[in-house]
């Protein structure tokens, strides 16, 4: 196995790594305008797609690794770098776009969190106006007591 055989899937892993990074800002954009659930449904399908393939290049590249004598992911690819300058622009590449794309990724995720508080905290307000409790612990199991119901009036 050669160097050029490991340059050649490290830009193949690049180029799936700058198609997530795309989706991770398409993301974004969506995140932030009302009424997006079904974009980012397709959103979460390509990303999901995507990782799939990621995780394909990614064992091939640790097989190649391995046939050339270097130890698997990021370890590997540092000491196989400093043996080539090729391999080296290549790699610093890569580790750059996968830090940009985790980035992206927990800011979403951040964005993501913040609404389901926010609706988790409204329902939880709802309910409490309409005098039902909580139907559902914070571990996500069916609270068996029932609420006392508390009559609401206007005036």
């Amino acid at each position: 196995m050669s160097i050029h055989a490991l340059q050649t899937s490290l830009q193949h892993e690049t180029g799936l790594i700058e198609q997530f990074i795309v989706i991770l800002e398409a993301e974004a954009s969506t995140l932030l305008e009302p009424g997006g659930n079904e974009a980012l449904e397709a959103s979460t399908h390509a990303k999901n797609e995507l990782a799939g393939q990621l995780a394909q290049a990614s064992a091939a590249r640790d097989a190649l690794l391995a046939q050339l004598g270097y130890s698997a992911g990021k370890a590997g690819l540092d000491t196989a770098g400093l043996s080539s300058p090729q391999l080296q622009a290549v790699t610093g590449n890569l580790f750059e776009l996968a830090e940009r794309a985790r980035q992206l990724n927990a800011a979403n995720g951040y964005i993501i969190e913040t609404f389901l508080k926010y609706n988790q905290q409204a329902l939880d307000t709802l309910r409490g106006l309409a005098g039902i409790g909580n139907l559902y612990d914070a571990s996500g199991r069916a609270q068996n007591a029932p609420s006392k119901a508390k009559g609401i009036r206007a005036g």
